[in-house]
């Protein structure tokens, strides 16, 4: 119950309150927060006003100090409302250049004398530095300075220079003493207060921001308060529910329902209108709007689907805030919003985000950073920080909130951390987002300084003294708190054994100062790592309380006599009493002494302890003893629990049984005061589903052993047996992990039963029984304390403790309040009294401390994880993780061991792993003996993987080869064995080696059965590994292949090689549930932690994903740029430095979108930073790896580049690499990993490089080598010390990530602008653009083209032809196919140049690859352009190149054998040689500005080139227009576009946000030419686009074209040709990028039903395309935004069964690839759409881009609604689609033309002819048929 009301899950990460930083316990903490204020106010507040001498001086002197009568100025602009007079400029031209230049010079980093002044600034003002003044800012510089994020001073340094052998007592002591605030006291001081902040300056701040949010002012209706809302829920229950709330997202939060009824236990709140302006954690009224979900059809899965019944609703009213009560301004901890600077994410989601309020005009990536001044309670501009998007998440942001008036918080950051990667930085972040308490109240301080020395005299009397009584404890190795020990005498009929803890409660008063503060904290927070744990009571009162051997202690003692058997008897006493510990042991010593490993004079008392320990665990537990935890060894514990189980066992029996025994007493005598500790059983239907699930390997889990789940059902390994043995069927089996299996045999074989059997109960090294314990652990109800005496109908026991009828905790109050609370009600037993508690006081307190308790569980967990994160950012580690569920978009997996790991560290992403189809899931083959029938998924690759060996993988089987099964398109594809690190073995005998282990532990038969295991035939029960591979490459069988390395093949040999003619390696692998998959773990930085997370999938020997730079190539190949494009540069140098930088960006990013080359078996040479490999040139042409550098052009052919035979090519464009090195972890040497290698042996060395420069060797000699040198990024780890070594390589492997040629191209001329023509730099930089010189424009003034050739022109054509004719720059602006004219013969001479994919589709050239982007979809020559074709014209049989073309085609067709790299060279020789001539003789040449650049098309040219005309030139990037410029050498430059319609296609969104979405044609846009007739649409489709996008000019020219003839029935007016048609579907999403479409691409299933209807109407009712008598040419496009809609519109008009119907006109296309074209009939579907209750009534921008995405793209809508000639058809949600400003203008307007209809309805009958009677003037009856 507790954990459905609040939140709680013990074991999840997801979205638990514990999240909540800054969470405020119940009670007030009265006396911290007291101590604290009273540094705020040291001084009574006074009224400031600003003296009239004063509005001269500086900015930085609004007001006067009244602490100093001199008038010293104390902060700029503490009230942003008095801005009055002549304010000093913060940022002069001067100061930004000189700031600009040292950023450029450093790379981006301000040099060391900036950083000192800016350090020194720093302390001075820095708020958290000061003493008694550490609020008050005394900067004396006028000017702001911009900090950069690599160079910005946090407080780390001083935080990780602290002592940490120095007690928190006494830094509380010295901070009390000093009388100064330190950095922990005032951050935890300020999350827990907040700041005080004056009303003139809150006043301040939001009237300014409401005017810049003035739109948001009325966001938020008003919330009922608490009566009002008890009221409605009394009243109207059913539909208005009281709830806990939480935020999810920036518009999602998630009610929990205190009260559960109809089953409804979630509500989920859709939109940021709809949350109100509340907190996490608030309780709110929450109105039921609608139940959502039922059987879903998934299409690409075709299958239906149960989907999550969800309800969702609206806030209407506040019960009461449980987050900052009484705090008017709280500060958060927050993290950079992802897309926008100007806003922050509290990482407690206590709101959603921040808007950070500014007084500066901040650029892109830059924050301001306020100050606060304590006197005045404001807050004042401190610094300006620009980050790096790099680094986001590295820094975290105290933020204050100011207020609340608009759709988000306005705050101000007032301190920023920087996080390292180590466990110090990341525990700071921990300590502030939990709450951890550091520093004692002075109270607290002055009351144990109080405390008499002597005090264990005064508190020992009327107490039995055990001081002579042999006791011991048994704790941690660094164990400070000693709070119980252990002691046994021997009697004549048993055993006496003592429990003794410590009475902490004889020290401190219940209510004073030590009680209070421990009551607040609750509990010890544990850190791990080997810190210092933050203590509950002060350090020197714990040390009091320590059962410190040879210290005499005051502690409570529970007898308890066992018989010689070791039974317990009915006897129990409880004493105070006082002893003295004799002995202080560790768990591992007493471990070693229990294995009788060592001798010692105790080993009678502990021998005798651990058998009546192990009796009583066996009566609890029965089989479950046989259970062990796994534990990684990397967290280096000298005590780990795996290794002395034992030991922990022992002190753990006797604590439990203390507590019940405790329990017991206390329930008899205080029925109503005792503080239980309660967990209530899981929920049955849970259970159920779970036993369901797991029916047999449920009996088979170790550590649920004699469990019972249900009232008669109890898990254990006997219900697996019947009369004839075992109830299981041979044929089915379970699995284990291959090193876990071969380590089991070992020790059976070894005779080392004992490590035998700990494999055994390890549960969670085993895939099955370790997934089902997981989630058996995932739904178990939160243990929490309740009070004995208040019913709340909720269970009194404990689930987890079955066997006891009450349980409190007693043994540890040195660590928990709870059992101080117990203490008093055991002293109140013993001395006859009432209880000190009322039940009230229990109640109150147990709800309290439970929450702190799962405060202080969730933090030692998240450090635990932490640890291990700075234990792997030196050395990652390779995991074995389980396949715990397949999701949509991932696997989520389970690592044994490591069940603390966060959700976002056991994720694999499909998107990452570069699959070339959707994820296919088919019902799970291995599950056919199973009774649950479970589904897996199959993932399909396409990749170029080659081995330096040159040889293929040894298949399973030599004599079948490689096995390959059809793809559904038909490809083959090689399946490679899901199962390669898990052994099978027969389920029915491993339970019985169990039952021999468990019952009988008979060694022989032990191995019997394993013999007989190992001998069986297990995989012909698993049909997933039939037909598969161990591992696949692109190699093929070569007979003449050798072993070494260095000399592979002799000179004969390799000179007769064949080509590899298919490059690709196609295979498919399956995921099912319980598969074991290999994964390396690394780190990265999550909300300022460093945190385990997975970088590399080792799938097989030779296919392993990089995880790291797959999401991120920015970050891994390039850096991260923060400056932005200008509209004018000062110089070529600026230019460069400023795109270059961008251009490398989005290359990165591009590189990354093509299957990289993989190279395995590879000997590389490192040094520290680089390093250096060897291959053949004849390796690389047979594969087509092309490592060459850049010609541009100098030469056409990389052969002709090179003329001395040892010349280094230094690569100016190098590509990228990503090295993978195994390394042993042990000795941190290069290791040859085995298939069945232990995960923690080994590791991968990850990096990334890009390469330096390439040497070719030996040239044109059959040893001809090419090496190549590459450097390591700088953010990538240095090489490891036992691999530099230059006499040795190793092998190793890389994906080489080329840059595509036109990406180097760029980047090349992008570099060589200095170089460039004065025209193409004038134009690049925005300076006066030359003119054509007097001769060129005379020789054009009387040349006009003769008439007829082409249409005429009107007078705007006219002006723009000239222009472009008499200027050297000009832009043509105009309305969509303005330009399009048609020659009327051939006399002007032109030739179509295609680039290499294109060409490539005619005439292939075997093994030669192309990007896999470039040869999908559209990228096909157009069939009408072949007579003008270069690649054509060039085989006409009366070229001189023809027939030698000609004669290696036909080779190629027909003897591909015989195919070598050689003939393959000299053939695009001669195609190289052909092509450059072809062009040389043509006047005008047609191509991309890809191919512009290309060396062919400029060597043919021969700088010949006048006039360079950039058509479509909105649609391309800056940086490609300048190199076309540049390459062509152009001397005249007209630009041709619509920079209205489509953008630059961008991959890298940083890029956009620096303007590489900003064309050069928009750029100088203000210069162009519009054009304002169109020919193309009727003017009802014109009129919308040219209204909204077009300012209204555009003017409609009657023509032909858009004139229907007759008008369709489908229009409701015939001189409306638009309808919008309303259709309420539901969108499926792509996970991952395929050829259907891009990750995230969607597609609704509705819009391409009524998509099909519109269509069948206008073909078979209106007759379009004529019928079998007459035919008709109209076309028709189909278009949407999303591919994976456009696919699916692909498949129902494949589908489509139309008679005598010729769909050849019928097109479906993306808008993208519809710009250009024009079709008489448009229908355009928008995909996106959501239920009209969660549509957002007052949608924002980020809404808007979750919920519409880019159809809200103005530049794309310009493109969609202008194609159209004749008819517009629109199919979307136009509920959703007015949130959009575009959409609602549209729809409105078509609403009030009566052109929005609802789908149902429409397309609408045709109405059938009627014959009317009508006559003449004459009386006669004219009789015809109309409509």
């Amino acid at each position: 119950m507790a954990k459905r009301l609040f939140g709680l899950e013990e074991e999840t990460t997801e979205n638990e309150w514990l999240e909540g930083t800054n969470i405020q316990a119940v009670e007030q903490q009265h006396r911290y927060s007291q101590n604290f204020r009273q540094y705020q106010h040291t001084k009574t507040r006074k009224k400031h006003i600003r003296p009239k001498s004063q509005l001269q001086r500086s900015s930085l002197s609004i007001y006067e100090s009244d602490a100093d009568s001199s008038g010293s100025e104390l902060s700029q602009r503490s009230c942003p409302e008095l801005r009055g007079g002549n304010h000093k400029t913060y940022h002069t031209k001067k100061k930004r250049r000189k700031k600009k230049l040292l950023e450029e010079e450093y790379d981006g980093k301000i040099d060391s004398d900036w950083d000192d002044r800016v350090e020194d600034t720093r302390k001075c003002l820095d708020w958290k530095r000061q003493s008694d003044e550490s609020f008050t800012d005394s900067q004396n510089d006028s000017d702001s300075h911009i900090v950069s994020s690599d160079n910005y001073s946090t407080s780390e340094n001083e935080a990780d220079s602290e002592d940490d052998d120095e007690s928190f007592f006494e830094k509380s002591r010295e901070f009390y003493k000093e009388n100064k605030e330190s950095t922990q006291f005032v951050e935890i001081g300020v999350l827990q207060n907040g700041l005080e902040l004056s009303e003139r300056c809150v006043e301040a701040f939001m009237s300014e921001n409401v005017k810049k949010g003035k739109k948001f002012v009325n966001f938020y209706k008003d919330l009922k308060n608490r009566d009002q809302s008890t009221n409605i829920h009394q009243r109207e229950g059913n539909s208005n529910r009281r709830c806990i709330l939480q935020i999810v997202s920036s518009h999602t939060a998630k009610c929990t329902v205190i009260e559960p009824i109809d089953n409804i236990e979630i509500i989920e709140i859709s939109g940021r209108s709809k949350c109100g302006k509340t907190y996490s954690d608030d309780e709110v009224l929450v109105k039921v709007l609608k139940k959502e979900g039922q059987n879903e059809f998934i299409p690409r899965w075709d299958k239906r689907i149960q989907t999550e019944l969800k309800t969702y609703g609206e806030v209407v009213g506040l019960f009461d805030h449980k987050r900052y009560k009484d705090v008017d301004h709280p500060v958060l901890v927050c993290e950079l919003d992802n897309y926008d600077n100007d806003k922050v994410k509290p990482i407690c989601k206590t709101v959603p985000k921040i808007q950070l309020v500014s007084e500066r005009d901040l650029d892109l990536f830059e924050v301001e950073i306020f100050t606060y001044d304590k006197k005045m309670k404001s807050l004042a501009h401190k610094d300006i920080m620009k980050i790096n998007p790099s680094k986001r998440k590295v820094f975290m942001f105290f933020v204050v909130i100011i207020g609340w008036k608009s759709l988000y918080p306005l705050g101000a950051i007032i301190e920023v951390h920087k996080s390292s990667a180590n466990f110090k930085s990341g525990l700071k972040i921990l300590e502030l987002q939990y709450s951890v308490p550091t520093l004692y109240s002075k109270d607290t301080i002055d009351a144990i300084e109080r405390l008499p020395v002597d005090i264990l005299d005064v508190k020992i009397e009327n107490r039995l003294d055990l001081t002579q009584l042999r006791t011991f404890t048994i704790d941690p190795s660094n164990s400070k708190d000693l709070d119980d020990a252990l002691s046994i005498e021997t009697l004549k009929k048993g055993y006496k054994v003592g429990i003794h803890i410590a009475d902490v409660s004889a020290y401190i008063d219940k209510d004073d100062s030590i009680d209070l503060e421990a009551q607040i904290r609750a509990t010890t927070f544990y850190p791990g790592g080997g810190k210092r744990a933050y203590q509950m009571l002060p350090e020197p009162l714990t040390e009091k309380c320590s059962l410190l051997p040879g210290e005499r202690r005051l502690t409570l003692t529970v007898f308890l006599l066992f018989d010689k058997e070791f039974h317990l008897l009915p006897f129990r006493s409880f004493e105070k009493t006082t002893i003295r510990s004799h002995q202080q042991f560790n768990y591992t010593r007493v471990q070693d002494i229990i294995d009788k490993q060592v001798d010692s004079e105790w080993t009678m008392e502990i021998n005798l302890l651990h058998g009546i320990a192990k009796k009583l665990r066996q009566q609890r537990f029965g089989c479950a003893v046989y259970a062990f935890p796994v534990e990684v060894d990397l967290y280096d514990e000298t005590d780990s629990q795996m290794k002395t189980q034992e030991a922990h066992y022992l002190v753990e029996e006797f604590m439990v049984l203390a507590n019940s025994s405790v329990a017991d007493a206390l329930m008899m005598r205080f029925p109503e005061h005792v503080p239980l500790r309660c967990q209530d059983p899981p929920n049955k239907t849970k259970i159920q589903e779970w036993l369901k699930l797991y029916p047999q390997i449920s009996n088979l889990i170790f550590h649920l052993q004699e469990k019972q789940p249900l009232p008669n059902h109890k898990l254990a390994i006997s219900n697996m047996e019947n009369e004839n043995g075992c109830s299981v069927r041979y044929t089915v089996v379970t699995r284990f992990q291959k090193w876990v299996w071969e380590k089991l045999i070992k020790c059976i074989e070894d005779g080392n039963f004992t490590e035998a059997f700990k494999i055994f109960g390890q549960d969670e090294n085993h895939p099955f029984q370790s997934i089902a314990l997981d989630e058996w652990y995932s739904f178990q109800e939160t243990a929490e304390y309740r009070c004995s005496g208040k019913p709340s109908g909720l269970e009194s026991k404990h689930f987890s403790l079955p066997t006891f009828s009450g349980y409190v905790h007693f043994t540890s109050p040195i660590r928990r309040y709870v059992d101080i609370i117990v203490h008093r009600l055991l002293h109140a037993l013993k001395d006859c009294k009432e209880s000190p508690y009322s039940s009230e006081e229990v109640a109150d307190l147990c709800f309290s401390i439970t929450k702190k308790g799962h405060l202080a569980k969730t933090f030692s967990k998240k450090c635990r994880a932490l640890y291990l994160a700075n234990k792997i950012v030196r050395q990652p580690v390779m995991l074995h993780g389980f396949v715990k569920e397949i999701k949509d978009r991932d696997l989520e997996l389970l690592f044994p061991g490591l069940r603390s790991l966060p959700s976002v560290s056991k994720k694999l992403q499909y998107n990452l792993l570069d699959v070339c189809a959707l994820p296919k899931q088919v019902k799970n083959q291995d599950d056919l003996h199973s009774e649950v029938k479970r589904q897996m998924i199959e993932l399909k690759w396409e990749r170029r993987i080659y081995s330096k060996t040159e040889k293929p993988p040894r298949p399973k089987s030599k004599l079948r080869g490689y096995l390959r099964t059809p793809d559904d398109k038909g490809g083959p594809y090689q399946r490679i064995d899901p199962h390669q690190r898990t052994e099978f073995q027969q389920l029915a005998k491993w339970i019985g080696l169990i039952n021999v282990m468990c019952k009988d532990k008979k060694p022989t038969e032990m191995r019997n059965i394993l013999r007989n295991m190992s001998i069986a035939n297990i995989f012909r029960f698993i049909p997933t590994t039939f037909y598969t591979e161990l591992d696949v490459n692109s190699e093929r069988d070569r007979e003449d292949t050798q072993e070494n390395e260095e000399s592979e093949l002799s000179n004969d040999q390799r000179q007769i090689k064949s080509l590899i003619n298919d490059q690709f390696c196609k295979y498919s692998m399956s995921f099912s549930h319980g598969q074991v998959l290999a994964v390396q773990m690394g780190t990265d930085f999550e909300k300022g932690i460093i945190l385990p997370k997975p970088q590399m999938f080792n799938m097989t020997g030779n296919v392993k994903y990089c995880l790291q730079h797959a999401s991120d190539p920015v970050r891994y190949f390039e850096k991260y740029s923060t400056t932005k494009s200008k509209d004018r540069y000062d110089s070529e140098t600026d230019y460069m430095q400023i795109w270059l930088q961008i251009v490398r960006m989005e290359t990165a990013m591009s590189a990354t979108r093509e299957p990289p080359i993989v190279i395995n078996d590879l000997p590389i040479s490192f040094e520290s930073r680089g390093g250096h490999f060897t291959l053949f040139t004849s390796f690389c042409d047979e594969r087509n790896i092309d490592l060459h550098s850049m010609s541009v052009d100098k030469s056409h052919t990389q052969e002709d580049l090179i003329q001395d035979e040892n010349k280094t090519e230094y690569v100016s464009c190098s590509d990228y690499l990503c090295i993978k090195c195994p390394i042993s972890r042990k000795t941190n040497t290069f290791f040859e990993p085995r298939q069945n290698a232990c995960p923690f042996d080994f590791s991968y060395w990850l990096s990334h490089a890009k390469i330096d420069k390439t040497k070719t060797v030996k040239k044109n000699t059959p040893e001809e080598r090419i090496n190549v040198h590459f450097s390591l990024v700088p953010s990538a780890p240095s090489v490891p010390e036992s691999l530099i070594d230059t006499a040795k390589k190793f092998r190793c492997s890389i994906d080489l990530i080329q840059k595509s040629e036109l990406d180097k191209r760029i980047e090349v001329y992008i570099g060589r602008l200095k170089e460039a023509s004065t025209l193409a730099k004038c134009i690049a930089m925005n300076k006066a653009i030359p003119r054509l010189d007097k001769a060129h424009l005379e020789s054009i003034a009387e040349y006009d083209v003769p008439a007829g050739v082409i249409a005429s022109n009107n007078d705007m054509q006219c002006k723009a032809i000239e222009k472009a004719l008499t200027s050297t720059f000009s832009l043509i602006h105009g309305p969509p196919e303005l330009f399009q004219k048609y020659f009327k013969d051939h006399s002007v001479d032109f030739a179509r140049y295609y680039g290499g994919s294109m060409e490539n589709h005619d005439y292939p050239i075997p093994g030669r690859v192309y990007s896999a982007r470039a040869c999908s979809r559209d990228s096909i020559p157009d069939s009408g352009l072949k007579p003008v074709s270069i690649h054509h014209l060039i085989r006409n049989p009366e070229k001189p190149h023809a027939y030698k073309l000609c004669q290696y085609e036909e080779t190629f067709r027909k003897k591909p054998n015989q195919i070598n790299a050689e003939k393959v060279k000299e053939y695009t020789k001669l195609l190289t040689l052909a092509t450059i001539e072809e062009i040389s003789q043509h006047d005008i040449i047609f191509c991309t500005t890809a191919m512009a650049t290309n060396k062919r098309l400029i060597e043919g040219t021969k700088n010949r080139i006048f006039q360079c005309i950039i058509d479509e030139a909105g649609m391309c990037t800056e940086p490609e227009c300048i190199a076309t410029i540049i390459a062509t050498k152009a001397e005249q430059v007209v630009l041709i576009g619509d920079h209205k319609q489509l953008q630059p296609v961008i991959l890298c969104q940083s890029t956009a946000k620096l303007g590489l979405d900003k064309s050069l044609f928009q750029r100088y846009s203000d210069r162009s030419v519009q054009l304002k007739d169109q020919y193309r649409m009727h003017p009802s489709i014109c009129k919308f686009p040219s209204k909204c996008f077009y300012q209204d000019k555009l003017r409609t020219i009657q023509c032909l074209s858009w004139e229907e003839n007759p008008p369709l029935h489908i229009w409701f007016q015939p001189e409306k040709r638009h309808l919008f048609c309303h259709v309420e579907g539901e969108e499926v999403t792509l996970p991952v990028s395929t050829e259907e479409g891009n990750e995230m691409s969607r597609s609704n299933k509705k819009e391409v039903e009524q998509i099909m209807k519109i269509f069948t109407h206008l073909v078979k009712k209106e007759k379009i395309f004529g019928d079998h008598k007459k035919k008709k040419v109209c076309t028709v496009n189909i278009m949407s935004q999303y591919n994976a809609q456009c696919s699916a519109i692909r498949e129902a008009l494949g589908a489509l069964i139309l008679r005598d119907v010729d769909l050849t006109n019928t097109s479906v296309n993306t808008v993208v690839g519809s710009q250009g074209g024009q079709w008489d009939y448009v229908i355009f579907s928008l995909v996106r759409s959501i239920p009209q209750y969660r549509i957002e009534p007052h949608p924002t921008l980020g809404w808007c881009t979750q919920n519409l995405g880019f159809i809200t793209d103005e530049h794309q809508i310009n493109v969609a609604l202008t194609r159209a000639k004749k008819g517009l058809f629109i199919i979307g949600n136009r509920h959703l689609l007015k949130c959009d400003r575009v959409w609602r203008q549209l729809i409105n307007m078509y609403a009030s033309q009566g052109s929005v209809v609802e789908a149902d309805d429409f397309p609408r009958p045709i109405p059938k002819p009627k014959k009317c009677r009508q006559y003449d003037k004459d009386g006669f009856e004219l009789v015809y048929s109309r409509q």
